[in-house]
């Protein structure tokens, strides 16, 4: 029995001009979908021989752009931790990190999908006045909330290093 394909899903164009401040014109869409995001950190990163890392165990919005980031840290560190033979270290160093990324990025996503005219106009004009500026140090040990990760270098890094 041959299956139907389904057609795409596909919006009827907007007939009014959408714009925004300094922004290009929107005069119409081919096809859109929701959009749903979650915050979420796994409430353990280690439950007997199963481990955690990256987007299994915490999930956020692309805002700040440090998912990518957290997880390969993650992966780092639990192979560090794997090879040093310190698995409950784990969870008690990459967790926090983890929370703190992901109450970041859902405060940045709130701040981009502000429903309260009043609150969308401030962050418009301000954001433009603010200019690129790094992540503000409080968040984490270093420049942005994703990156805490032990400055201890393995041999097998620091062998690589100096070829």
């Amino acid at each position: 029995m041959r299956r139907r394909r389904r057609a795409p899903c596909r919006a009827r164009p907007e007939r009014r001009r959408l714009r925004g401040l300094g922004q290009a014109e929107v005069t119409g869409s081919t096809w859109s979908s929701r959009f749903r995001v979650h915050h979420r950190v796994a409430d353990r990163y280690r439950n007997g021989r199963l481990l955690l890392a990256g987007d299994a165990a915490h999930v956020h919005s692309p805002a700040g752009g440090q998912g990518m980031n957290t997880g390969i840290q993650d992966g780092y560190a639990l192979g560090h931790a794997i090879a040093a033979g310190r698995l409950d270290d784990y969870e008690a160093q990459r967790r926090p990190v983890a929370r703190r990324v992901v109450a970041f990025t859902h405060r940045m996503t709130r701040v981009a999908t502000a429903r309260n005219a009043a609150a969308r106009t401030a962050r418009n004009i301000a954001l433009p006045l603010l200019g690129p500026r790094p992540v503000p140090g409080h968040i984490g040990p270093s420049t942005s909330p994703g990156t805490a990760v032990s400055s201890r270098v393995s041999s097998t890094v620091s062998n690589c290093r100096s070829s």
